[in-house]
């Protein structure tokens, strides 16, 4: 750059000598040799310039972005710290089990195997489901024929339902929603729609 600036002040030196009378048998096209020397280096220092102009106004736009930014966290740890100073337990930033199996693909992919399963047990239930509210997951399950002996199947479900197996699938809920604190409960339903059995498993 002060190569540049030399050069220029040479030039434009030189042309105010000429004028005035002091550079006596220059000739023509030494002069407009000159000249377009000075122009070129004109040309490059304007670009320059303005190149360092385009950089300034980038920079100026980093700095509001990064206070801004900066004005967010800010915000962020204010209420932080007032959640944290009111003791509140939510380790979950407020979302449920519910956010996540109520979005669109989850829904699909959960309704399909639901589907799948309607199907492979046609023979043993009329229709089963699931329900999700709030962190509670509910399986529910009826049986295609109307059982009588309610207290022995209620009995064999209650054995087969086991702490350790319904711990698994909360945990299973859990790791795939990133939601802790949840409940998963599982309803069996005679084929009349009366209950016959219902357990359920929280982690709180």
């Amino acid at each position: 750059m002060l190569k540049r600036t030399l050069v220029v002040i040479g030039a434009m030196s030189a042309m105010l000598l000429c004028g005035c009378g002091m550079l006596g048998g220059v000739s023509r096209d030494e002069m407009e040799s000159v000249i377009a020397d000075r122009d070129f280096y004109m040309e490059a220092y304007q670009d320059e310039l303005d190149n360092q102009i385009d950089l300034q106004d980038e920079i100026l736009d980093l700095e509001a972005e990064v206070a801004t930014l900066e004005e967010e966290k800010a915000e962020l740890e204010e209420e932080l710290a007032a959640m944290q100073s009111s003791g509140s337990t939510d380790t979950n930033g407020g979302r449920t089990v519910e956010d996540y199996y109520t979005q669109p693909f989850i829904k699909e992919a959960l309704d399909a195997q639901i589907e799948s399963m309607k199907e492979s047990y046609s023979s043993t239930y009329k229709d089963l489901g699931y329900e999700v509210s709030g962190n509670t997951f509910t399986y529910w399950f009826q049986y295609a024929d109307q059982l009588s002996n309610t207290d022995a199947v209620a009995e064999q479900l209650e054995a087969s339902l086991t702490e350790d197996m319904l711990a698994d699938v909360v945990a299973d809920v859990e790791a795939e929603c990133g939601v802790t604190g949840i409940t998963c409960c599982y309803i069996y339903y005679n084929a009349d729609g009366s209950i016959i059995y219902q357990d359920s498993y929280s982690t709180e």
